[in-house]
């Protein structure tokens, strides 16, 4: 690995600097259009800074077409990492999931859903036992509708699979 020279280090963070501008906006329109907050757009905007890290030196760095392009991927990317966070009522919404149940298939559907990726339980925990709708619970995940939207069709189609033999 080469050593990180001076000049190299102040020509990285010159450029940096300059398109400092543009990776804060994005981010925070990024930030808004999820929900998210003043935090998460500071995190967006570091998670940019750090793609952009390594093609400071490059020659496609002087195009600034290319690099706006490097922050909007970038920036979608980092969005799109939010879903695969663990949201703070997961761990609630586990223990309400546990509790014994009058209805064996409730404690099915329950043990189904523990068994679920985080994301998914969310949805099931916001939708199905909170009774809030998509919007509202895309709200409080801090992701977009749509997402949710993705997200509880994924829910209804491995549901549909793997709990069928309740339906009979």
């Amino acid at each position: 690995m080469a050593e990180c020279t001076t000049a190299s280090f102040f020509s990285t963070d010159q450029f940096l600097h300059t398109w400092d501008e543009d990776i804060r906006r994005a981010s925070r329109t990024a930030a808004r259009r999820v929900g998210g907050t003043a935090e998460d757009a500071e995190d967006f905007a570091q998670e940019v800074r750090i793609r952009l890290f390594p093609i400071a030196a490059l020659p496609q760095a002087a195009a600034p077409r290319y690099v706006r392009k490097l922050v909007a991927n970038a920036v979608k990317t980092a969005v799109s990492r939010m879903d695969t966070m663990v949201f703070e009522d997961i761990d609630e919404t586990a223990e309400q999931l546990t509790l014994e149940p009058p209805d064996p298939r409730i404690a099915d559907v329950a043990a189904w859903v523990a068994a679920q990726p985080s994301a998914l339980r969310a949805v099931y925990q916001h939708l199905y036992v909170e009774g809030l709708t998509q919007r509202e619970t895309a709200r409080v995940m801090r992701i977009s509708q749509p997402r949710v939207a993705q997200l509880h069709q994924r829910l209804l189609d491995v549901g549909r699979v793997d709990l069928q033999y309740l339906a009979a």
